[in-house]
């Protein structure tokens, strides 16, 4: 089975030394080995400054115009009235490449000014109503293949915000 953030080196000379080395990221931990002992610490540096995202700025959405999120992102809607937070998505939808008897689901779970809700997307638009505002959610992509499932910050979900 294939577990996002783990890289799983094969077809390796048996007797070449290895030493671990982890990476920490955002949000995962990963575990590689790299030839030699010595070059542990020049590649270390290389990997953690490749990993690090610099921290963006909330996105500020029209209302009635279709933005994107990312999982962990929040756009602050009428200059900050309210603030739609994205926190998590949960995969339930059919592999683009398999037969299933049905599509499937990708759930989305998010916060409109600290009030918690989740927008399901089948095939179609979905949207719900909250407070003074109306929140459709239009797509999540990426879609699963039957040999990758996206990672959290893989995704991209996208909304239109309206007044109610």
């Amino acid at each position: 089975m294939f577990e996002s953030g783990v890289i799983v080196a094969t077809h390796l000379p048996a007797d070449l030394p290895l030493s671990p080395l982890h990476v920490y990221g955002p949000g995962r931990v990963c575990e590689k080995f790299v030839a030699g002992a010595g070059s542990a610490f020049p590649v270390l540096l290389f990997l953690f400054f490749c990993s690090c995202k610099p921290s963006s700025a909330p996105l500020s959405p029209k209302l009635g115009e279709e933005f994107s999120m990312k999982v962990g992102q929040q756009a602050a809607i009428e200059g900050g009235r309210a603030t739609l937070v994205v926190d998590s998505v949960i995969e339930g939808r059919c592999p683009v490449d398999a037969r299933c008897d049905a599509p499937g689901s990708a759930d989305v779970f998010c916060r409109l000014s600290g009030v918690p809700f989740t927008l399901g997307i089948y095939i179609a638009a979905v949207d719900t109503m909250l407070s003074d505002y109306q929140v459709q959610l239009t797509s999540v992509e990426p879609w699963p293949t039957t040999l990758w499932r996206p990672a959290q910050e893989d995704y991209v979900i996208k909304f239109i915000v309206t007044m109610n």
